[in-house]
This record gives structure tokens, sequence and C-alpha cells, in this order.
């Protein structure tokens, strides 16, 4: 039987495993994973199963974030500096 979410109790076996990962990086997705398969219509979303053929645009200007880097700088926070002119 399937655990959390539809998710086959093999894999959900692997991520509790490896959410006590010292590696908090991998900790850290196997938590959020976790947290998800609690929620399965929130998951279907996040992750639907055919979204690894989807092709996705990234704009490496990153706009959405132009207000809150405006907003760091104004209360005195360094401007970003790419990794080149570091």
């Amino acid at each position: 039987a399937p655990g959390g979410g539809g998710v086959p109790d093999r894999v959900m076996s692997l991520i509790k495993r490896h959410s006590r990962s010292l590696n908090l990086s991998v900790q850290q997705r196997c938590l959020d994973f976790l947290a998800l398969s609690r929620h399965p219509e929130t998951m279907s979303r996040a992750l639907p199963p055919d979204a690894s053929c989807e092709d996705i645009t990234v704009d490496p200007s990153l706009p959405l974030l132009d207000a809150l880097a405006r907003e760091h700088v104004a209360r005195g926070g360094s401007p970003y500096l790419p990794p080149g002119r570091r």
C-alpha cells in the first residue's frame, strides 16, 4: 500500500531515512517532501508527474527581486555584486 499521498512505501522509507541525514540540504529536501506528502492535492500541483518534460523559461535578471534588493540597499546593505566582481 502506498504511503503518504500515493507515494510508494519504498520511496517513503528512503525519504524518512534521509530526513535524518547529516547533509542539511538532503535533510531539508526530504523534510519538504514529507510535508508535501501530507497534502496530496498540493503535492500534485507542486510536483506534477509530467513536469520533468516541461520547458522552463528562466529570466536571469530576476526582476521579482528588484524591490527587495532596493529595500536592502536603502537600509544600508551592500548592493549585489556578480561573482566576477567580488
